[in-house]
C-alpha cells in the first residue's frame, strides 16, 4: 500500500442504490474547507445510474477514486476502501446520509490542538427532511476520553448506548486497522457492532469532537436499516454469542470481559426488541438460544437496561419484546 503523498484522511463511501441521494452525500464532502482528503466511492454493483455518477465525480476531481466491483455488501465495499486508501485517517460515510456544512475542518482543528488519538468520536443527528432534523443530547463526554488509560475509556464507551456501535462515526488511524487486522465481516445486519468491539479493544488513545458532523438519513423504505427480519435477529444473536465466548473463554479478551459485557447489554436489548418481530416459527427456533443471554442484563448500570432487566423478571421474553416494540412505536 503505497504511503507517498499520504493525505490526511481518507473518505469511503459504498455505493449500492443510492442514486436518489448520493449527488447531496458527496457535494456534503466537496464542499467542505477541509480539503486535504481522498474521496474513495466504491461502486457496489449498483444497479441505478449510481456507477455512471461516480465516474462523472472522479472525471471532475482528481480527489475521487472510484473503484467498481461485483454486489457484495456494505461490509466488503467498505474492505475494498480500506485496502484503497492512502490517508493517515479513515472516514466512513453511508451513500445516502451527508455531513454537516464545513464540519471537518472541526475535527481537523482537533487534530491540531489535541494530537493524533488512535480514535476520535464523533457526533450525529438523524434527518428527516429539512424542517425536520433531531439533535441528539452529547453522549460521549470528553473528559472521559481524552488523556484517559484505555481501560478508563473503554469502560466509558461500553457503558453508553447511542450511536456507538456506528463505524461513521469514527475517523481511525488507518495504520490501527491495518496492523490489527479491524475489517468488516460479512454479517449482513451489525457489521458495525462487531468492527467497533474489535476497535474498542485495539485502539488506546481516544478523543471526541462534540460539535455536529454527521446527518442519518431517516424513514428511506429501501434502506437495509428500515425493517427487521429474522436475518437481522440471527446475525444479532451471533454477535452476541460471538463476543461473549471470547470474552469468556481467550485469554486476550478476559480482562476486557466487563466491558464486553456491558457492551452487548445494550445489544441484547436490541435482540429482545426484535425477538416478536419474527414470525412464530423463528420463536420457536431461538427462543431458547435468545434465554441463554438474558444475564448480561446485569451488567450494566445503565438505566434503560436496567428498566429492560425489570421487564424481563417480571414479563418473560415475549412479552418484554412486545413491550419494547409498543416503546419503540411511541417514540416515532
Amino acid at each position: 500500500m503505497p504511503n507517498e503523498n499520504m493525505t490526511l484522511m481518507s473518505i469511503i463511501i459504498p455505493v449500492y442504490k443510492v442514486e436518489k441521494y448520493l449527488h447531496n452525500c458527496v457535494d456534503s464532502i466537496l464542499k467542505q474547507s477541509f480539503i486535504d482528503y481522498e474521496l474513495i466511492l466504491v461502486n457496489d454493483g449498483s444497479p441505478d445510474s449510481c456507477p455512471a455518477i461516480c465516474d462523472d465525480y472522479a472525471a471532475d476531481d482528481k480527489r475521487i477514486k472510484v473503484i467498481h466491483k461485483e454486489n457484495g455488501g456494505a461490509w466488503e465495499a467498505r474492505n475494498a476502501g480500506i485496502r484503497a486508501a492512502i490517508g493517515e485517517y479513515l472516514l466512513f460515510i453511508d451513500g445516502d446520509d451527508f455531513l454537516a456544512d464545513d464540519s471537518l475542518m472541526n475535527v481537523v482543528e482537533l487534530l491540531k490542538s489535541d494530537g493524533k488519538a488512535d480514535v476520535i468520536l464523533l457526533n450525529a443527528a438523524y434527518y428527516y427532511n429539512d424542517d425536520n432534523i433531531k439533535y441528539f443530547n452529547t453522549v460521549f463526554h470528553k473528559d472521559k476520553l481524552y488523556k484517559r488509560s484505555h481501560m478508563e475509556a473503554l469502560t466509558f464507551l461500553t457503558s453508553i448506548s447511542d450511536f456507538n456501535t456506528s463505524a461513521c462515526l469514527k475517523l481511525t488511524k488507518r495504520e490501527l486497522i491495518i496492523s490489527n487486522d479491524i475489517f468488516f465481516n460479512d454479517i449482513i445486519w451489525g457489521e458495525d457492532t462487531d468492527f467497533s468491539m474489535k476497535l474498542y479493544l485495539c485502539a488506546k488513545t481516544y478523543n471526541y469532537c462534540g460539535s455536529y458532523i454527521y446527518y442519518y438519513r431517516k424513514e428511506r423504505a429501501d434502506s437495509c436499516t428500515y425493517s427487521f427480519s429474522e436475518k437481522k435477529f440471527t446475525d444479532l444473536l451471533f454477535i452476541i454469542s460471538k463476543w461473549v465466548c471470547a470474552a469468556t473463554e481467550n485469554p486476550d479478551y478476559k480482562i476486557f470481559s466487563s466491558a464486553i459485557y456491558s457492551y452487548f447489554a445494550f445489544q441484547y436489548c436490541l435482540l429482545l426488541s426484535g425477538y416478536n418481530k419474527i414470525d412464530s416459527q423463528g420463536r420457536k427456533k431461538y427462543k431458547a438460544e435468545s434465554k441463554k443471554y438474558s444475564w448480561l442484563l446485569k451488567e450494566t448500570k445503565d438505566r434503560r437496561v436496567l428498566l429492560v432487566r425489570i421487564f424481563y423478571s417480571i414479563l418473560g421474553l415475549r412479552l418484554t419484546s412486545i413491550a419494547l416494540g409498543f416503546f419503540e412505536k411511541l417514540k416515532q
